[in-house]
C-alpha cells in the first residue's frame, strides 16, 4: 500500500483539501520529527503570541551522495496571519534557551513556513540531540517548538 494511499486536510474554506500527504514507506537512515510550537515555549526577550500555535514536521537524512552531509527539511502549518510574520528560524539551544539563529525558513502568504537545507556533519549530532528549535516571530508575539524525536505535546496551546 505504501505510495498508494494519501492524508487529505480539508477545511470549511477548502473543501477540496488545504494539505494532502502521500503515505509512504520509511526511508532507512532518516529520522523523522512531528512536534508542536506554542508560546508557552519561547524563551528570551521574546513575548509570547496570545493565540499562535503550530503543527511541526521535519525530516533528517543522510545524503546519498555525500555521507559527510545531511538534509534536512522543516515544515509548519500554522493558524498566525502570515501578513503578520516578521521572520521563521530554526534556532540553535536547548529547550527553554534562546540560542544563536541559524537557518531562516521560508514565509509563504498562507498558513505555512518552510525550509530545505543541507547541513554538516556538527548540525546533524545538534538536531538529534534536540538542540534546536524553530521559532515563528509575529508584529504580536512568537511561538516556538523544539525539534525533538516522537515529541509529545506538553506545553498548551494558546
Amino acid at each position: 500500500l505504501a505510495g498508494n494511499l494519501y492524508v487529505n486536510l480539508k477545511s470549511t474554506s477548502n473543501p477540496n483539501g488545504e494539505l494532502r500527504g502521500q503515505i509512504a514507506r520509511v526511508q532507512n537512515g532518516a529520522t523523522y520529527y512531528n512536534f508542536f510550537a506554542t508560546a508557552g515555549q519561547v524563551a528570551g526577550a521574546f513575548t509570547p503570541h496570545p493565540e499562535g500555535s503550530a503543527t511541526c514536521a521535519s525530516v533528517l537524512r543522510e545524503n546519498p551522495f555525500d555521507a559527510t552531509e545531511f538534509d534536512f527539511v522543516v515544515v509548519c502549518l500554522h493558524n498566525i496571519d502570515s501578513s503578520t510574520i516578521t521572520s521563521a528560524i530554526v534556532g540553535g539551544g536547548p529547550e527553554g534557551v534562546f540560542g544563536a539563529e541559524i537557518l531562516d525558513l521560508d514565509v509563504s502568504p498562507g498558513p505555512f513556513v518552510e525550509g530545505q537545507f543541507v547541513l554538516n556533519d556538527a548540525q546533524n549530532t545538534n538536531t538529534l540531540n534536540g538542540l534546536w528549535f524553530v521559532q515563528i516571530n509575529t508584529e504580536s508575539g512568537s511561538i516556538r517548538g523544539q525539534i525533538v524525536d516522537n515529541a509529545v505535546l506538553s506545553y498548551p496551546v494558546v
